[in-house]
């Protein structure tokens, strides 16, 4: 239940710590143009005794920007966002084990004050659990650590436990059609890769009929907030929305592993900001690099070059040029001045392997180093620098 009443009148929070993420593409907040000075919602948040609900997170998503400012309510219950700028906003209220509350309300100048009240839930919900829940409460046995590791490598470990339980002949084949369908952090060749163990405890713990989901939301209920995880209700990030390609098929034109499956996202990855506030980012299922206005919420994209190039790491050097590492074989080049995207050949490994470049970074003095693996995931591998003067690539 929301009671809403128009105020002036709020409790200011000090801002301790600027959080950037990209996830769907986030990052921190700042004021810019069109911002109204007055434009705050604040309120608190109680739950159906009255008692404050510490830990709830508050989003307020500008409709027409994709834009989305958190803010977390104190031991009180109370909170405060940001002056935001104009416009019609979706206000969501969570906390794991009450219902959430959504409510809308438009910004014209004035700040506003909401009073949300959230229910209890009998048991925490699957869709509240978080990975940290999942390794924590999930049944021990030998396969527990295989499903952490294989399942959560590219989702949520909430998504096997959404669903229905399965018999262990469909957790097989849906192991398989999972593993042949996406760039894994391990062997290129997926079936050197033993999902047995997982399968097992899948098909033990999550078979038809089994209750295990309901198991573990009465267990974290019962365990609440027992303080181990500080909350951070001094905390205020943004969550931008990130263009996502249409959901299409397996796309096998990716020379690494066995291809890389159209999931209908653009694969958002490592971010870096630029020196004039922007955040560039890479796609990695979208094949592309994104620059994010973080005034505007507005997202540039520049498409790679080469078929069946992932672009992984980026890095902006002194000079303002964006670099990127793609897999396989190429380090990118993008000149926001001229907007023009660069990809430049890496060469091969030692052994004659085609190189896949990971993560990069750009030394004060413009050299681009690089860490490289002759086959995507092996912990074996080299790093390598490369001179934009000389055009050379020493490999150490």
């Amino acid at each position: 239940m929301v009671h809403k009443q128009v105020s002036s009148s709020f409790i200011t929070f000090g801002v301790l710590m600027w959080a950037t993420f990209l996830l769907a593409g986030c990052a921190a907040p700042q004021v810019g143009t069109g911002v109204g000075s007055e434009n705050v919602i604040s309120g608190s948040v109680r739950d159906d005794t009255d008692a404050p609900v510490h830990g709830a997170v508050v989003g307020a998503r500008n409709q027409e920007m994709g834009v989305t400012t958190f803010v977390v309510t104190n031991p009180e219950g109370e909170f405060q966002t940001p002056p935001l700028r104009n416009g019609s906003y979706q206000v969501s209220v969570e906390r794991q084990g009450y219902r959430s509350d959504t409510l809308n309300l438009d910004l014209d100048g004035s700040s506003q004050a909401i009073h949300v009240k959230l229910k209890p839930l009998s048991i925490v919900p699957v869709s509240q659990i978080t990975n940290v829940d999942f390794n924590r409460y999930l049944p021990e046995g030998s396969g527990k650590r295989a499903v952490i590791r294989i399942c959560g490598q590219c989702h949520s470990l909430r998504k096997p436990f959404l669903e229905e339980g399965r018999t262990r002949d469909e957790w097989a084949a849906l192991a398989e059609r999972m593993m042949a369908g996406v760039v894994w952090s391990g062997p290129d060749n997926f079936t050197e890769l033993d999902t047995r163990p997982m399968v097992d405890y899948l098909a033990k713990y999550h078979g038809p009929g089994n209750t295990l989901p309901e198991e573990l939301g009465e267990r974290i209920k019962r365990a609440g907030n027992r303080g181990d995880f500080p909350i951070g209700h001094n905390m205020i990030f943004r969550e931008y929305d990130i263009p996502q390609p249409p959901p299409g098929p397996l796309d096998t034109s990716a020379q690494h592993g066995r291809g890389r499956m159209r999931r209908g996202t653009s694969g958002s990855h490592t971010a870096a900001p630029d020196q004039n506030g922007n955040v560039w980012f890479t796609e990695v299922d979208g094949k592309k690099i994104g620059q994010l206005q973080i005034s505007t919420g507005r997202v540039k994209e520049y498409p790679l070059k080469t078929p069946g190039v992932a672009p992984h790491g980026i890095a902006v050097g002194p000079d303002g040029i964006v670099w990127f590492a793609g897999y396989p074989s190429v380090l990118g080049r993008i000149d926001p001045k001229t907007e023009t995207l660069e990809e430049i050949p890496v060469p091969d490994m030692d052994n004659g392997s085609p190189t896949m470049p990971h993560s990069v970074i750009v030394a004060e003095d413009g050299k681009v180093w690089l860490t490289e693996s002759d086959r995507m995931g092996q912990e074996r591998g080299s790093f390598s620098s490369y001179d934009p003067v000389k055009g050379q690539f020493p490999r150490y």
